[in-house]
């Protein structure tokens, strides 16, 4: 019996670790036409923002800039307007689960 609850929490962690974790829109996942549009959107922005709503984020935060290559554009978001983000994968066309298609900068759906 014992054996068997280890094994199930084992299984469990590793499943749910793997949903936080799970890549959506990538560099390795995207096509390079759709990272050369992520990366325009990324260059003409006024700000960005980094928010994982499957990874339990609480707020979005100010991206830094740094490294787009090895970010997830799932949980990118590029302002479009005065307080509305626009999710990047969405915008490039790589299909996403669990995150808004936009946000205000407090991270709620819009």
């Amino acid at each position: 019996m014992t054996k068997w609850v280890g094994f199930g929490l084992v299984v469990g962690v590793v499943l749910v670790g793997g949903y936080a974790s799970a890549d959506q829109c990538t560099n390795a996942s995207a096509t390079k036409s759709q990272w050369e549009w992520a990366k325009r959107h990324v260059r003409s922005a006024p700000s960005v923002l980094s928010f994982c709503q499957p990874c339990n984020d609480k707020a979005p935060r100010l991206w830094s800039g740094h490294h787009l290559d090895t970010e997830d554009l799932a949980y990118l978001y590029v302002q479009v307007g005065d307080d509305s983000f626009a999710n990047l994968a969405s915008m490039v066309g790589c299909p996403t689960t669990g995150v808004a298609p936009f946000i205000d900068r407090g991270g709620r759906a819009r």
